[in-house]
């Protein structure tokens, strides 16, 4: 449901020749490299297997791309930690409600 609203964002803010919007649990199914890459991770996953996910993610990413995500706030710290771990900084966007969003850079 979410890669529909934002497939209705882009056309509706006419920037359809410009992004790519694409869902997928497997980044081996992704057709090319991306500036900006949205994830809602399975926040009760180990570190280990999220490290590896972000890992993973990195690898899809610009050289300047950037990962935004959404936590629930009993693991801000804990994606804090992964997000460090693989792109050796993270920070903070925003906070709202329960949730924080956290971005890191390649």
């Amino acid at each position: 449901m979410s890669n529909l609203r934002i497939s209705k964002n882009v056309e509706t803010n006419g920037f359809t020749d410009r992004v790519q919007v694409e869902l997928s649990a497997d980044t081996s199914e992704l057709p090319s490299e991306f500036d900006l890459v949205l994830v809602n991770p399975p926040f009760h996953e180990k570190e280990g297997l999220l490290v590896e996910l972000f890992k993973n993610t990195k690898s899809i990413m610009t050289k300047d791309g950037e990962i935004f995500i959404v936590v629930e706030d009993t693991y801000k710290e804990k994606f804090k930690t992964v997000l460090q771990r693989t792109f050796g900084i993270s920070s903070k966007v925003v906070q709202h409600g329960n949730y924080t969003v956290l971005s890191a850079r390649k």
